[in-house]
């Protein structure tokens, strides 16, 4: 059941990602030949028009083929003929789409609960970073380390990011602004805690839509952070989760105190994940894709398609491999 679900959720991603790139294809005019769902061969497939709508075995990707996309035509309707803006429009829409559903989920998941976390504190721990500062129940975490804080996961990620070290803290207290340090606690489990228990407010519409838009940005920041960390060597690649790994982890999400609210939490996260991921300038991806045009528009002249189509076919059978990596990984750890 949870690896049906697992599908069903890649599939409901990658549709409204294609859907995106498809629909503003449609506006801009530009002559579509494919609409698919999966790779590999065809389980199903529908001639409509000129387009050939398909259902395939594979359920990691899918694609809209458009005219002149990765080669030369005389098309006027083909992709390379429309203007770089239009281009770049047509390859942002499947990311916005993506991150889109992730606010909408978010939304919908808070939406379900009776009262949501903000960054205001409610009760200080005894013999605590927070105690030690002075922080008092009431008081309102306004930034930390320079960075505006707008709900409690905000307080997490600068967390995360201090690794251990002090923070400048400012909050507001009976209308006043103050300014603390304030040095993490690190736990056994490598976490870094400041000792505090947030309040929680009564959902109502406003609070609820307010941090699911923030919750969505706070996501957009996780990712960069997280490719800072692997970058820098600190995130190994045996840290990483693709499809067996996430849908091992929605098993065990099946199956703990609040499911329906753990699964919406983690499938808000990998929408969002996924349309920002999409949008790094690497080869074979839609960022990779939107780099070219850029550079085009700087030379004021574009770059020969075959050589345009040959780094992102590079691109492409790297990104393979690092899936086949990444979910022999993940099953080598299902038997660890």
């Amino acid at each position: 059941m949870v690896i049906l679900l697992g599908i069903l959720l890649f599939g409901l991603l990658i549709l409204v990602h294609e859907w995106g790139h498809f629909i503003t294809a449609k506006q801009f005019d530009i002559k579509i030949h494919a609409f698919a769902i999966g790779m590999g061969p065809a389980i199903w497939k529908k001639q409509k028009g000129e387009v050939e709508y398909s259902l395939r075995a594979l359920p990691i990707g899918g694609y809209v083929k458009l005219e002149g996309e990765d080669g030369e035509s005389e098309d006027p309707r083909a992709f390379g003929k429309k203007p770089p803006l239009a281009r770049i429009a047509v390859l942002l829409a499947g990311a916005a789409m993506n991150i889109l559903v992730g606010f909408i989920i978010f939304v919908i998941l808070f939406s379900m609960l009776t009262e949501i976390s903000v960054p205001v504190i409610d009760k200080v721990m005894a013999d605590t970073p927070a105690a030690a500062s002075g922080l008092m129940p009431g008081d309102k975490i306004v930034r930390i380390n320079g960075s505006t804080v707008h709900i409690q996961n905000d307080v997490s990620l600068s967390l995360m990011k201090s690794a251990g070290e002090t923070m400048q803290v400012v909050i507001k207290r009976a209308g006043e602004t103050k300014e603390i340090q304030l040095t993490p606690q690190k736990l056994d489990d490598g976490r870094f805690v400041i000792g505090f228990l947030p309040k929680g407010e009564k959902m109502t519409p406003g609070l609820v839509v307010k941090t699911a838009f923030y919750n969505t940005f706070f996501v957009v920041k996780l990712v960069y952070y997280s490719l800072g960390e692997m970058i820098s060597g600190h995130v190994q690649l045996q840290d990483m989760s693709g499809p067996v790994g996430i849908v091992n982890e929605m098993s065990t999400m099946a199956k703990s105190s609040m499911p329906i609210e753990n699964m919406l939490n983690l499938m808000g996260l990998i929408a969002v994940n996924l349309g920002v991921m999409n949008l790094l300038p690497l080869p074979a991806l839609d960022g990779g894709r939107i780099f070219f045009i850029l550079v085009e528009l700087i030379r004021r002249k574009p770059i020969r398609p075959e050589h345009e189509g040959l780094v992102h076919a590079i691109g492409f059978v790297l990104l393979l491999a690092l899936m086949a990596v990444v979910t022999f990984s993940d099953i080598t750890k299902l038997f660890a």
